[in-house]
């Protein structure tokens, strides 16, 4: 069997229907559908990519939520707005390289 893709070929222009009979289709019609096709796939996989982020989020979430965490890895001592010095919680990226590292820390890796 070989490695051909579903996309070639559907721009082959030649199909077989359910009793094995080879039709031939209009080029309009399969450079349509392979473009479908590579537009779902390419939805897919960035649906999939968003997943493993919500996945990632989930999990430092849990690790959030445990009771005995080190909550001072997730402030910052910055100078305020109005000159005085302050704790300020991370956030955004920040934050979640904050909690990862905690995670990797106490994990022991």
């Amino acid at each position: 069997m070989s490695d051909i893709t579903l996309e070639e070929v559907l721009l082959t222009g030649r199909q077989a229907d359910p009793e094995g009979v080879t039709v031939i289709i209009s080029r309009q019609a399969c450079e349509e559908a392979s473009s479908e096709l590579a537009t779902l796939r390419s939805q897919l996989a960035a649906a999939l990519a968003k997943v493993e982020e919500y996945k990632l989020d989930a999990a430092r979430y849990r690790w959030l939520r445990q009771p005995d965490i080190e909550m001072a890895q997730l402030f910052d001592w910055k100078q305020q707005k109005d000159g005085e010095h302050g704790l300020v919680f991370k956030s955004d990226a920040e934050l979640d390289a904050a909690i990862d590292s905690a995670m990797t820390a106490k994990e022991g890796g």
